[in-house]
This record gives C-alpha cells, sequence and structure tokens, in this order.
C-alpha cells in the first residue's frame, strides 16, 4: 500500500521528525506563553493584593469619620432637644442660672447646719469622754481597794486555816 501510494518509510520517517519539531516548537511557544501568563497573573495578583490592602484603610478610615460625624451629630440632636425643652418650658439660660445660684445658696446654708450639729456633736463627745475617763478612774480606785480587802481576807484566811489545821493535829496528837 505504501509503494501504491508513493510513500516510503524514509519520507514517513521525514515528515513524522517535521511535526515532531513542530510539536516541541509549539510546546515550547505555549510554555512561553505560559511562562508569561503566569508573571502577568502574579502581577495582577499582587496589584489587586495592594488595592485590596489600600480599600481596607480607606474602609478603615471612613468607618472612623463615619463614627465621629454620629457623635457629632448625637451631641447635635441633644443640644437641639434641650433647646427645644427649654423653650417649650420657657427657661431662659439667666432663669436657669438664678435657680442654680438659689439652689447654691440653699447648699451653703444646709452645709453650715451640718457644721454647727457636727460641733455639737464633738462638745458632747469630748463631755462624754471626759465623763467616761473619770468613772474609769473612780472604777479602777475602787478595784485597788476592793483588791486590798480581797488580798487581806485572803492572809486572814490563811492564817484561820492555819490554827484549825494547828488545832487539829493538837487534838490529834492529844495535846
Amino acid at each position: 500500500a505504501d509503494s501504491e501510494a508513493g510513500i516510503t518509510v524514509a519520507e514517513a520517517f521525514k515528515v513524522a521528525q517535521k511535526a515532531l519539531r513542530i510539536a516541541e516548537k509549539a510546546a515550547e511557544e505555549v510554555a512561553g506563553v505560559k511562562s508569561a501568563l503566569v508573571v502577568a497573573l502574579e502581577e495582577e495578583t499582587s496589584k489587586l493584593r495592594q488595592d485590596r490592602s489600600r480599600l481596607s484603610e480607606e474602609v478603615s478610615a471612613l468607618s472612623s469619620d463615619l463614627t465621629v460625624l454620629k457623635r457629632q451629630w448625637a451631641k447635635q440632636e441633644a443640644r437641639e432637644t434641650r433647646r427645644e425643652a427649654d423653650s417649650e418650658a420657657g427657661i431662659t439660660v439667666a432663669e436657669a442660672f438664678k435657680v442654680a445660684q438659689k439652689a447654691l445658696r440653699i447648699a451653703e446654708k444646709a452645709a453650715e447646719e451640718v457644721a454647727g450639729v457636727k460641733s455639737a456633736l464633738v462638745v458632747a463627745l469630748e463631755e462624754e469622754t471626759s465623763k467616761l475617763r473619770q468613772d474609769r478612774s473612780r472604777l479602777s480606785e475602787e478595784v485597788s481597794a476592793l483588791s486590798s480587802d480581797l488580798t487581806v481576807l485572803k492572809r486572814q484566811w490563811a492564817k484561820q486555816e492555819a490554827r484549825e489545821t494547828r488545832r487539829e493535829a493538837d487534838s490529834e496528837a492529844g495535846i
């Protein structure tokens, strides 16, 4: 069949070699494209990571700014609410100041009264302490006198027991 087709083994081998070279060249080109794609992918990945980091920092800064703005907004709303409440109640700053001054005078008067009560309590406590010291001194003298009487009684008791013991001994000895 080869001879009918006019193809020899040598020609087929040459064609196969040429096909192999073409395949090798294509493989090298594919490897080069693959390598270039890997490099490009790594560069794009690095850029995306940098973008992600930058965006994270921006989100953090915006979140912080938002928190500050929320606090300021809340403070402003609180001020507005107080102004509206004061306005509805008909209270001016001057009136509030007068009320505060009156409260201060009442507190000062109460403090003076407390100081007076404290002073009276200190005097009473000092008097009671003096009385207790006098009582302690008197009781110490009484305890000392009783202790002395007890010592005398103990001696008399010891003498009495000694006499009793001698009498019994004499009696037993027939004296």
